[in-house]
């Protein structure tokens, strides 16, 4: 299939240190590689890329695919979110969705492909931030992180002539990397 195809292709590199950080697959595509392929099954993981920071109790996608020397039969897929079984839904083609509501901190993605006594693996780590309102004339803001990484995102709903205090310790003020 056309997405058992990708996952073949993507999972096929030859591996790059300078591509690291600039591209998904951290390599150069390889082609004949992937047409030799033996009997080998590719899983990767389209959505959520690694590094995503998203918001605690929104709705997060994910989507997997997943191939034997690509051809989405003769492979199982089978995935983990935090340490713990997670189910996908099979489209039927080797693309598995499923949607996650994730609290504050680490999501832990692991997905594996598996066919007869060989497997591929793959793993991501995003972040869910939780966000605190803070309100001209409101109630105290408390905010905790969870986790190593973990950003607090502020937002402020008042008006332009209206001003709040802050009082922070152990803070880092500054843009994302």
């Amino acid at each position: 299939s056309g997405v058992g195809l990708k996952a073949l292709l993507l999972r096929d590199v030859d591996p790059i240190g300078v591509l690291n950080t600039a591209s998904r697959t951290g390599g150069r595509l390889n082609v004949d590689h992937a047409a030799r392929c033996a009997g080998t099954p590719q899983a990767w993981i389209e959505s959520p890329a690694n590094g995503t920071e998203v918001s605690a109790g929104q709705p997060l996608e994910i989507r997997v695919l997943g191939a034997l020397c690509g051809s989405p039969s003769g492979v199982s897929v089978s995935a983990t979110l935090n340490g713990n079984p997670f189910p996908l839904d099979a489209r039927g083609d080797g693309f598995y969705s499923a949607t996650y509501v994730p609290q504050a901190g680490a999501v832990n993605l692991t997905v594996t492909a598996s066919a007869g006594a060989a497997s591929d693996v793959q793993s991501v780590t995003a972040m869910a931030n939780q966000t605190y309102q803070i309100v001209p004339g409101g109630s105290p803001v408390t905010i905790t992180t969870r986790s190593a990484g973990e950003n607090a995102l502020l937002t402020f709903s008042g008006q332009a002539d209206q001003r709040i205090a802050l009082r922070m310790s152990g803070v880092t003020i500054g843009p994302s990397p």
